[in-house]
């Protein structure tokens, strides 16, 4: 069985790259975190986008993929595709 491959981190790091060239990185956080009552901290969004007087509140979700040729093809195409689109020419940021 091949193993899976989850790649959320990748593609927070392509929303964060977007959002920064949108809305300028001073006003992106990435991983806000709160501390709940009981001390435990969590994270609140993945991103968060101060814009004007209001919150944006982004919550990435990704596919996770199976390992097969195909699918891990389809999706480094797409990438590759998310990337030339947006102008990004190497690794994210």
């Amino acid at each position: 069985m091949e193993p899976k491959l989850n790649l959320g981190t990748e593609v927070e790091d392509i929303v964060e790259a977007l959002c920064s060239r949108a809305f300028f990185a001073d006003f992106v956080f990435r991983s806000p975190q709160y501390r709940k009552q009981n001390g435990q901290t969590k994270e609140a969004v993945d991103l968060l986008v101060v814009f004007g007087t209001s919150l944006i509140a982004i919550q990435v979700k990704s596919k996770q993929l199976d390992g097969t040729q195909g699918t891990l093809a389809a999706h480094q195409f797409t990438l590759i595709s998310i990337r030339s689109h947006f102008g990004f020419t190497g690794g994210v940021g």
